[in-house]
């Protein structure tokens, strides 16, 4: 059994008094974020990803050494967390699992089924997730039927790519299922197929035939497929998903009971709109999605086609502006002056008015 986590407060402590034979690896995304908040350098990023994906104690140290050169305090950082828990070149082949992430877990919560679930009174959630784990299986065994191979789709798209680079490596016959891989004319790896082990360690840790083991199962013309763990067997996906999660009846034909009904806990109206989704932090958030502040953002302007500024600072707006300006002022000085010419021929008209009539209206 293997656990994984995001190095929670209490877990390790709890996993290691529980399943004290069983390996507990960290997440490595979680691992790196706390990370970069004391290292923001993208080469020693890589360096570390590098190191974690090494599948052979050999390519670590390398890795690591390179890290120690470039940074000592990131190669200290890193040393102190062992590297059973994230790096492939330590972990265990028995479990047939080289994964680094708990993408399944965070698929599993970012399901739409459990996102509107959340917010729902607990009884309700727990029904909901019931439901959802219900068709889950349902929807799995239905599927193992439509396989067209012995082991699944997606273990043959893997088996095809590996295929495709076997051809470029020179097999070696050492005696019984032993064989040496070579590359223009060098020695690589050795293939054990008995043990169904390759020294890349790539096919012990997750039980498909890595391009090394192919080349060597072609050099006796056989299938591949043969080599392949039995955890990936269509036989053995039937019997994981053979169990039948049963329906319940409505709860008004529930046993009756002389104990006291459950009550919900007093609920208090927090302040403001409850949250549904969790704040994610810097290093979850894509490059692309995050909102650039006015200093770093590359204006263009829509008035000269210049960037650097905005039409709002535009000298060519300005300096339109300014004639528009002068020419508003001389049409309002002319409108005036007009103005003032009417009233004044009014005036007179009703001046001529009044000596001839008496009256001006």
């Amino acid at each position: 059994m293997t656990f994984m986590s995001d190095k929670q407060k209490g877990l390790v402590e709890a996993i290691g008094e529980l399943w004290e034979h069983c390996e507990h690896r960290f997440c490595v995304r979680h691992m790196y974020a706390n990370f970069k908040k004391k290292f923001k350098n993208d080469i020693i990023r890589n360096k570390v990803w590098q190191a974690a994906r090494s599948s052979k104690v050999e390519d670590f140290v390398e890795v690591m050494e390179q890290i120690r050169r470039i940074d000592e305090r990131a190669w200290h950082w890193l040393t102190e967390k062992p590297a059973t828990q994230w790096s492939r070149s330590h972990f265990r082949t028995y479990p047939k699992c080289d994964m680094l992430l708990n993408n399944l877990c965070e698929g599993f919560n970012g399901d739409r089924t459990i996102i509107a679930a959340r917010s729902m009174p607990i009884y309700t959630m727990l029904e909901m997730i019931r439901v959802k784990i219900i068709n889950r299986r349902a929807s799995k065994r239905l599927e193992c039927e439509t396989w067209f191979s012995e082991i699944g789709p997606r273990i043959v798209e893997i088996m095809e790519v590996n295929a495709r680079g076997s051809g470029d490596f020179d097999v070696c016959w050492g005696g019984d299922s032993s064989y040496e891989i070579f590359k223009h004319r060098q020695p690589i790896t050795t293939v054990d197929l008995t043990s169904m082990t390759c020294s890349c360690r790539r096919w012990d840790l997750i039980g498909i035939p890595c391009m090394h083991a192919i080349s060597a199962i072609y050099s006796i013309y056989e299938d591949p497929v043969k080599y392949v763990d039995g955890g990936y067997a269509k036989t053995t996906q039937r019997r994981i998903w053979k169990d039948v999660i049963h329906g319940i009846k409505n709860e008004r034909y529930w046993t009756k009971t002389n104990q006291p009904p459950l009550l919900p806990p007093k609920q208090v109206k927090q302040i403001r709109r409850p949250k549904k989704l969790r704040i994610k932090p810097a290093s979850e958030i894509p490059a692309d999605a995050r909102k650039f502040t006015r200093g770093h953002r590359k204006y263009t302007c829509t008035k000269c086609k210049k960037q650097g500024h905005s039409f709002r600072t535009c000298e060519k707006r300005a300096n339109l502006a300014v004639k528009i300006r002068k020419k508003h002022n001389l049409f309002y000085q002319k409108k005036k002056k007009k103005d003032k010419h009417n009233l004044r021929i009014n005036w007179n008209i009703c001046y001529l008015k009044n000596l001839g009539e008496g009256s001006c209206s």
